[in-house]
């Protein structure tokens, strides 16, 4: 069932990349509205904010439109490199990035920052299809089972170096996901499972107190509304102040009257909805519900193993982006700086998204046969 026109170039599906740039226009608007509210308190970077946005989307369809003509097969070749890369990128962070909030997760090369995280999912993701693939039936094998579970758990373990614990578990999802996938055997899969939840303990006592407090603050907000509990407290309000259809654009007053906050990136869906109302909110969750139904549609047409853990890892990659964003900005999950991809400031973010369907586009090229998903 198509849900847009079939307007489209040949073996280029067009829905992803027009649905995206819809939500892109809506992010744009909604970061301008936070800047007339003052969402900075720097000027220079008020002025900045909707220029370096719109720099990272074209470099981000630039990307897309490179990637989407680029055999996805040739990935295969350098797979491993991508996972190599990821790692380093992830150690370089630790010893070059400057402390940002207790964390560090960003890199200055000039007047450019970069999340490595970001890049370093989407890498890993890569790889993962590919050695799932490589390995095959053989994964059920032990030591090509824990060989898998090693290669996660170092990305994953200097995620929580940094410390990124959203990042982490993201990571550890997608890998779980594509190891459902595989051929592996449900005992070997349960067998998993039960080592991870006896791992949760061992986790627990090696958080930062504050990412212990958001967790507290997400099973109860209203324990401590004026500290640990505030910020989902207004983001919530701001929800729920919107009410149907909005108070209007720029004229939000959690956001203009600056109770509420991280407007721009974290909470920017909040601000949305708040000037957009439970009606704007519905049309930006239809947008992203055509992003994701197209490339169920992708996967479930793509003829062969690696292409289709591609388009899976994606999936999984930007619903779990999508839920933790909008829950922890609804009360529904705890907070962490996963972005509103596509929506949320954040070039690093919006060049990794945009590369990742590009990718997509390519496996829709290469990898469906009569290329058409419709």
């Amino acid at each position: 069932m198509d849900f847009l026109p079939k307007f489209r170039f040949p073996k280029f599906d067009l829905v992803i990349p027009v649905a995206a740039l819809f939500l892109i226009i809506i992010g744009l608007s909604t970061i301008q509205s936070t800047i007339l509210a003052g969402g900075e308190s720097n000027p220079v970077l008020q002025a900045n904010l909707i220029n370096v946005q719109i720099l990272s989307v074209v470099i981000g369809f630039a990307v897309l439109a490179i990637i989407s003509k680029l055999n996805y097969h040739y990935l295969e070749h350098f797979s491993v490199l991508l996972y190599i890369v990821a790692i380093i990128l992830l150690v370089v962070v630790l010893f070059l990035a400057d402390p940002t909030r207790g964390s560090v997760r960003w890199l200055t090369i000039g007047p450019v920052n970069l999340q490595p995280s970001t890049y370093s999912t989407l890498m890993l993701i890569l790889f993962f299809a590919y050695y799932f693939t490589k390995v095959g039936d053989k994964i059920n094998k032990i030591k090509y089972l824990i060989l898998s579970v090693v290669l996660v758990m170092i990305p994953a373990f200097l995620l929580l170096l940094e410390p990124d614990l959203g990042s982490a578990l993201l990571l550890l999802i997608v890998y779980v996901v594509l190891l459902h996938m595989t051929s592996l055997s449900w005992k070997k899969l349960l067998t998993l499972y039960i080592m991870a939840i006896l791992a949760v303990p061992l986790l627990w006592f090696n958080l930062e107190s504050y990412q212990k407090d958001r967790i507290f603050s997400f099973v109860n907000p209203a324990a401590d509304p004026s500290a640990t509990g505030y910020n989902v407290i207004q983001s919530m309000i701001a929800v729920g102040s919107g009410q149907l259809l909005g108070r209007g654009w720029g004229r939000g007053t959690q956001s203009h009257l600056q109770y509420l906050p991280e407007q721009h990136t974290d909470f920017i869906f909040a601000t949305f909805a708040e000037e957009q109302g439970f009606v704007g909110a519905l049309v930006l969750l239809t947008i992203i519900l055509l992003i994701i139904i197209r490339l169920v549609l992708i996967c479930t047409r793509t003829t062969d193993n690696f292409g289709k853990l591609i388009v899976v890892g994606v999936l999984t990659w930007y619903c779990i982006h999508i839920f933790i964003n909008i829950g922890m900005n609804i009360g529904i999950a705890p907070i962490t700086g996963i972005p509103l991809l596509f929506v949320s400031y954040g070039g690093s973010a919006m060049v990794a998204a945009l590369t990742a369907m590009g990718i997509v586009e390519s496996v829709y090229r290469f990898g469906v046969e009569d290329a058409s998903v419709s």
